[in-house]
């Protein structure tokens, strides 16, 4: 081992021994969520990419620069008018930087840690949060529309956001569509275009399923994932699935 690799490695020990106790503090999960699915089925987890770390550690860099010029602002006119009291203050104005930086950094690993986006054969299940983890999950046949965001600093990172909206999603302009309750969205990934072709590749098949039309589902493009095989079976546990749903519908009636 050269001496130069020395302090990374040391870095990194430290990081990971953090990272690992804080990770058992707030529970962090560390497998994506699962969804139900038989061994041959498609079966698909993603991961945010990284560049989705540095956007946000660059976002909160920049706004501790603000938050600290707008401190050393307010401390500089106490100065000006209380010139102890506006000493004394410097000293908290420093912690409070520090401690912003601390809890963002921690929060930002969190998010990220936390994210996870799993595809099956019939859903797709988004896991997002911080503190509070959320998971929400959306079947193929009720998409209406999947479309991809990206801004200037996204695009500088690399990074692209899917927005998924399902029936009934679309209502209120004033609502914004990654909050809305009948839409969710897929933040930070890299190969938006692929995950897009997939998912509307799946909508397509889930429609045709629901019409009887059974026809295998070529894969996807630009996303390198290949689907299991089906069963060839004209009955199989989506119809009987469908089956108990109507039959439950009619014994509300």
């Amino acid at each position: 081992m050269n001496v130069s690799d020395i302090p990374e490695r040391a870095t990194q020990t430290v990081y990971g021994g953090i990272w690992k106790f804080l990770s058992r503090v707030f529970q962090v999960p560390e497998t994506p969520p699962e969804l139900p699915r038989h061994d041959d089925e498609f079966y698909l987890a993603i991961k945010p990419a990284r560049g989705l770390l540095k956007y946000l550690r660059f976002r909160l860099g920049w706004g501790l620069v603000a938050g600290f010029i707008f401190l050393v602002m307010g401390t500089g006119g106490l100065i000006a008018a209380e010139p102890i009291t506006g000493l004394l203050g410097v000293p908290l104005v420093v912690f409070l930087e520090c401690l912003a930086g601390v809890v963002g950094f921690v929060a930002i690993q969190l998010r990220y840690d936390t994210t996870w986006y799993v595809l099956n054969e019939r859903s797709m299940r988004l896991r997002r949060g911080i503190f509070v983890i959320k998971e929400t999950t959306i079947t193929f046949e009720n998409i209406q529309n999947v479309s991809i965001k990206q801004g200037p600093l996204q695009r500088w990172f690399k990074i692209s956001t899917i927005l998924v909206e399902t029936a009934g999603g679309g209502g209120k302009k004033a609502e914004s569509s990654e909050t809305a309750s009948h839409s969710g969205f897929m933040e930070g990934v890299e190969d938006a275009d692929g995950i897009r072709d997939l998912i509307m590749a799946r909508m397509a098949q889930s429609r045709r399923t629901g019409l009887g039309d059974d026809e295998p589902l070529a894969d996807a493009p630009h996303t390198g994932v290949r689907r299991g095989s089906s069963s060839n079976l004209p009955f199989d546990s989506r119809h009987q699935e469908r089956l108990m749903e109507i039959r439950d519908l009619l014994c509300r009636l």
